[in-house]
C-alpha cells in the first residue's frame, strides 16, 4: 500500500487515500524495485487507527517525495475523506491486491457507452517526477 494523500475532518479526524499494488510480490521489495518496477493502482480511502495498524503487521519502508501535481494526474478527480473519517471506515477494508480489472465506461449524450481512458498507472518514480 502507498500512501498518496493524508488530512484530517474537522482538524481532528485523520483519513487517508492510499494505493495498492497491481502484483504480488513474494517479498518486501528492495529501494529500486519499488521506484521503478511495481506499478500502483486506483486509490482507496480510510481511516487507519494504531489497533488495525498493529493488527494488519503494516511496515514503514520507505517516504518519497511524491509530487502533488502528479497525484493529480495520475489519480484525478480525488474526493476528500471525509465521510470514511466521520464514520470510522478502515482503510483495511478495501486493502486488497485488485484481480482482472474490467474498463469503466460512461454514457454518452446520445446514448451509447464509451470506455473511459485513465492514464496508465504509475510508480513511484513516475509519482516523484523522476521517469
Amino acid at each position: 500500500m502507498l500512501v498518496i494523500t493524508r488530512a484530517r475532518a474537522f482538524d481532528y479526524l485523520p483519513w487517508y487515500h492510499a494505493a495498492t499494488s497491481l502484483e504480488l510480490v513474494a517479498a518486501i521489495p528492495d529501494r529500486a524495485k519499488l521506484l521503478d518496477e511495481i506499478r500502483w493502482g486506483q486509490p482507496i480511502y480510510g481511516t487507519c487507527n494504531p489497533a488495525h495498524f498493529r493488527k494488519m503487521e503494516l511496515a514503514e519502508i520507505g517516504v518519497f517525495p511524491i509530487d502533488r501535481a502528479r497525484i493529480d494526474h495520475f489519480f484525478p478527480h480525488l474526493a476528500p475523506g471525509t465521510v470514511y473519517a466521520v464514520q470510522d471506515i478502515s482503510i483495511v477494508n478495501a486493502m486488497e491486491i485488485p484481480g482482472d480489472q474490467r474498463p469503466h465506461r460512461w454514457r454518452r449524450p446520445d446514448g451509447k457507452l464509451e470506455l473511459i481512458a485513465y492514464p496508465p498507472r504509475p510508480t513511484i518514480a513516475e509519482l516523484m517526477g523522476r521517469a
